[in-house]
């Protein structure tokens, strides 16, 4: 069930209602927020028994949201058919967006839901929804492109179920737009799972630009698209200029170019061989899942005088100033003190990178912060936080020990998940739940200390850990640990200290 009144939620909705009705300009901030109201709403979504309850509208959705991009699709191809004949240089855009309207099918009424909901659609607040619930659809450049492809289900496993309980969703077939929605937008899964109805926005593009409009989503700017000597491509619209793409052969260093304001999503990825780049003062926005995959870049470096980022210490990282939140790093990056949080996906994917230390100042690690970091191997001592999160370390299959400290109440699904070489865990006093896989697979696993604050271990938690030879619980605690279906297996395996 979801708390939607709960305090902290109310707060930062009445908020975000103020900021839109009076300055619907101050992009940062009111993302900022957006960010928040969706981990805040997630977190309770996410849990497997709100799961089982949400999951014949996510099933809904998930069809409407198919159904209504055939549509687009189809109707897309009808125009381009139609137009080419008598206008060969055609070019055909397609986006497809959530209703405008509150879902009528949302449980949680109010006066001011509309209001909010108009604030969270609007693509300059949640900037990675402003193609619409997916990647645009243009023709002729995705003439050849299948249905099944544009919608992401010709890829094995067909089913874009990241972040929801695999076992659960396992035979959904969720389309990408989905997953773009859940995972890269600033859309709270409740936000969205009640929609059934879409707007269409639909472009045609030849010499003198003409538009055709379907509903109340549309808007016509012409777009610039160009690349520099070393291939890296921009797109300029309204006078600014987007990095949307660099190859993926780039070697060695590369300078971001002054006229660059944004770098799009997933821009800079999966570019094995550059080592170094260096971002501007003209850079004030960077999409989400950038650097990832980048296995030889060490340097990555913010140019003094950018009003939004900075590079502070040397640490070669991206931080927003104004919030200490390091928001991406590299294989050479360090953590510097006074970093308060490290965002989602932060290091993601950074194969390369082997040590790390986490500060003090540190209150907030996002989901999937470290997740597929192979080779990080140093021991990580988390303090300050009230929780690791989802999928926070999930793969760093050669990280060898953790240690839990005071004050986190929670080890979130996945956490160390498939952490291989991951042999001692330590958790203190103060930790509440271990959640679902969130030491799967740690087949190396020897020694596991639970405190007595324990109040739940989630049945899956300690999946696939066939080499635990000790379970330290506090003296007196073995009746009460025994109740987990967690433990059970291990119970001969129980040393009660002191």
């Amino acid at each position: 069930m979801i708390h939607y009144d709960e305090y902290a939620i109310q707060l930062i909705e009445r908020e975000i209602i103020n900021i839109y009705d009076t300055n619907a300009a101050d992009y940062p901030h009111s993302t900022y927020l957006l960010e928040i109201r969706k981990r805040l709403l997630d977190k309770q979504a996410l849990t497997r028994e709100t799961q089982e309850e949400l999951l014949p509208d996510i099933i809904a959705f998930n069809d409407a949201l198919h159904d209504a991009l055939k549509s687009m699709y189809d109707r897309a191809h009808e125009l381009y058919r139609q137009k080419y004949a008598i206008m060969p240089d055609i070019k055909v855009t397609a986006k497809c967006y959530l209703a405008c309207d509150y879902p009528a099918l949302h449980p949680y009424r109010g006066e001011d839901r509309q209001d909010l909901f108009e604030a969270i659609c609007d693509s300059g607040w949640n900037r990675l929804y402003e193609d619409g619930v997916t990647s645009l659809l243009e023709l002729p450049r995705d003439i050849e492109q299948s249905f099944d492809s544009f919608i992401g289900m010709d890829c094995k496993p067909d089913n874009w179920n990241e972040r929801l309980d695999k076992k659960l969703t396992k035979d959904l077939h969720l389309i990408n737009a989905f997953h773009n929605l859940f995972d890269h937008t600033n859309f709270a899964l409740t936000d969205f799972i009640f929609c059934r109805d879409f707007d269409f926005e639909y472009s045609i593009d030849y010499t003198e630009k003409t538009t055709l409009k379907n509903k109340t989503h549309m808007k016509t700017f012409a777009r610039k698209n160009f690349k520099d000597e070393y291939g890296v491509e921009f797109s300029t619209c309204c006078n600014i200029t987007t990095l949307t793409r660099m190859p993926t052969g780039l070697k060695g260093a590369y300078r971001i170019p002054d006229f660059v304001a944004n770098i799009g999503l997933c821009a800079i990825k999966g570019c094995n061989e550059l080592t170094s780049v260096v971002i501007p003062k003209s850079v004030t926005v960077i999409e989400k899942d950038n650097f990832e995959l980048c296995e030889q870049l060490t340097s990555l470096i913010v140019e003094p005088g950018n009003p939004m980022f900075d590079s502070r210490d040397n640490c070669n990282a991206i931080i927003v100033t104004a919030t200490n939140t390091l928001v991406s790093g590299c294989n050479g990056s360090t953590i510097p003190d006074g970093v308060e949080v490290i965002a989602d996906s932060a290091f993601s994917q950074r194969r390369n990178l082997s040590h790390i230390s986490i500060p003090d100042s540190v209150v907030y690690i996002g989901e999937f912060a470290f997740l597929g970091c192979f080779s990080l191997e140093s021991e990580i001592a988390l303090q300050g936080i009230r929780q690791v999160t989802r999928s926070c370390f999930d793969g760093c299959s050669d990280l060898k020990k953790i240690t839990i400290g005071s004050g986190i109440e929670s080890v979130e699904a996945g956490a160390f998940a498939g952490c291989a070489m991951l042999s001692n865990v330590e958790i203190s006093e103060g930790t509440k739940n271990i959640g679902t896989y969130a030491f799967d697979n740690c087949n190396s696993l020897v020694s596991i200390a639970l405190p007595k604050s324990i109040e739940r271990i989630e049945s899956t938690a300690f999946d696939r850990c066939n080499r635990i030879e000790r379970v330290l619980i506090p003296q007196g605690t073995m009746d009460y640990f025994m109740r987990f279906d967690a433990l059970k297996q291990y119970r001969h395996r129980f040393v009660p200290i002191r």
